[in-house]
């Protein structure tokens, strides 16, 4: 018989026990003629017995309470400067201050000529998009150019993050 009336799923969720009483009475049934499915479940049966032999990673406190910690500081949401403050107290918010009162008007330039020319180039998309014809290769080039343009921002993004995120382990 090539095709059996159980499939492995089935012998799987069977020895995990999680199949009604008539499922679990079917394969069972089915378990004492097939040699295939019986095979499987011996395979299964000695690949737990070997996973639950294995033994267990140790891993210190300290790197646990350090897991936990950050677990909690990310379910409180809390941010960079909220770590800043209290790592530093009032003087990383004068430090704060003084660079935005130093660099403020720089930091806005930087932000203006950003979106300014960020605003150019899309005027220019668009004039560029009203005298190209709508043909499929120019909309699979312009599928493409947004796409990459949407993972760019993504990565940025992405690296960001992951710059001013704190390391598990010192």
């Amino acid at each position: 018989m090539n095709k059996c009336a159980c499939h492995e799923i089935d012998i799987s969720t069977y020895l995990d026990g999680e199949l009604s009483p008539e499922l679990s009475n079917i394969i069972e049934k089915h378990l004492q003629t097939c040699s295939k499915c019986k095979e499987a479940l011996h395979q299964m049966q000695s690949l737990s017995k070997s996973i639950q032999e294995l033994p267990r990673p140790l891993i210190s406190s300290s790197i646990t309470m350090k897991v936990l910690d950050l677990l909690q500081k990310e379910k409180n949401g809390e941010i960079f400067f909220v770590n800043l403050f209290k790592l530093w107290g009032i003087l990383s918010l004068c430090a704060i201050g003084i660079i935005l009162v130093s660099f403020g008007s720089i930091l806005f330039n930087l932000v203006y000529v950003f979106f300014k020319n960020l605003l150019i180039v899309l005027n220019s998309i668009v004039k560029l998009s009203q005298q190209i014809p709508m043909a499929p290769p120019n909309l699979i080039f312009a599928a493409i150019f947004i796409t990459i343009g949407i993972l760019s921002l993504y990565g940025f993004g992405y690296l960001y993050f992951t710059i001013f995120k704190k390391e598990l382990v010192s």
